[in-house]
């Protein structure tokens, strides 16, 4: 008699091979309590671009990341690798980023001086 373990096993590859949508609607449902269609048409809502940078490259071969918020769960849009890595580094913090942003306008492009480049 096969364990409950094997029955489930059993009925997810079954389920998997009638559906090849099937384990990222699970995994969509589970993470984040939304459909595949609704995932889609976020994406389609966004213009098959990321919703920071606008690229219309994930960055990887998974595909777009579905960001939300670490406090609510509330699904807040699709991102690239990179914006969806940096909101992370920056701890989901406002804030943090204005003053990322502000450092970074500081020393822009137009003010460079090439003999303050690190040497490497």
């Amino acid at each position: 008699m096969p364990t409950n373990y094997e029955r489930v096993k059993a009925y997810r590859e079954r389920k998997a091979a009638e559906d090849q949508t099937f384990y990222r609607r699970r995994t969509l449902w589970e993470r984040y309590r939304i459909s595949l269609e609704d995932w889609y048409a976020l994406l389609d809502a966004q213009g098959n671009v990321c919703a920071i940078c606008g690229t219309d490259d994930p960055g990887n071969k998974h595909g777009w990341h579905t960001d939300h918020d670490p406090i609510t769960g509330v699904v807040r849009g699709l991102l690239c690798r990179s914006c969806n890595q940096g909101l992370g580094k920056f701890s989901d913090d406002p804030e943090r980023l204005v003053r990322a942003a502000d450092y970074l306008r500081r020393f822009g492009a137009d003010d460079s001086i090439e003999g303050r480049r690190c040497a490497r």
